[in-house]
């Protein structure tokens, strides 16, 4: 057994051998090595840059995130006409205060990510979500130049169908919505 554990190799499998067998199973690289006898660093490095990249879009207006991929450093635009809007959530934190917080993410994702759908539809731009808040802006591409105060209308009447149908999914959980617009 001492030899065994010399080995560096042996000692790593030696010890992944106390690991049960279903959490063994279910963690792709511990998998990969007791079929391989190594990790594949490559691919390792491929989903950790795929999970960056996830990371970085929900943080990031998309069009940033590209420009800060292709190495700009510094990034601050001017543009002379564009249209925000503000969509804040009312009635939250009274519905959330019995959630854990893993239901409130999910709550919260279900809802905003039919937002995304609609916001990427019209070819606006979400800015950010800050708990309860939803900022998007319209104007900052050629597409929206033109119409972009009618875009973002649109797309927070929308909000509001899509809060509805949101509200009938989660019956216990009624939600408002106020929204703030301005071009």
């Amino acid at each position: 057994m001492i030899s065994q554990l010399v080995n560096e190799e042996d000692g790593t499998k030696l010890m992944l051998n106390m690991i049960p067998l279903e959490v063994r199973e279910s963690v792709p690289e511990i998998a990969e090595y007791f079929t391989t006898g190594k990790v594949d660093e490559e691919e390792k490095m491929k989903k950790q840059l795929q999970q960056s990249e996830k990371l970085l879009q929900n943080i990031l207006p998309p069009i940033i995130s590209r420009r800060l991929k292709a190495g700009e450093a510094l990034i601050a635009d001017d543009h002379a006409k564009v249209t925000v809007a503000f969509c804040a959530l009312v009635g939250f934190d009274e519905v959330s205060k019995n959630m854990s917080a893993k239901q409130i993410v999910g709550f919260l994702n279900d809802l905003y990510s039919r937002f995304d759908e609609t916001t990427d539809k019209l070819n606006l731009e979400k800015i950010k979500t800050i708990g309860d808040i939803y900022f998007m802006c319209g104007g900052l591409t050629d597409v929206t130049k033109e119409d972009h105060p009618l875009r973002v209308v649109d797309t927070v009447l929308q909000f509001f169908d899509i809060l509805t149908e949101h509200n009938n999914r989660h019956s216990s959980q009624q939600l408002l919505m106020k929204a703030g617009i301005n071009t």
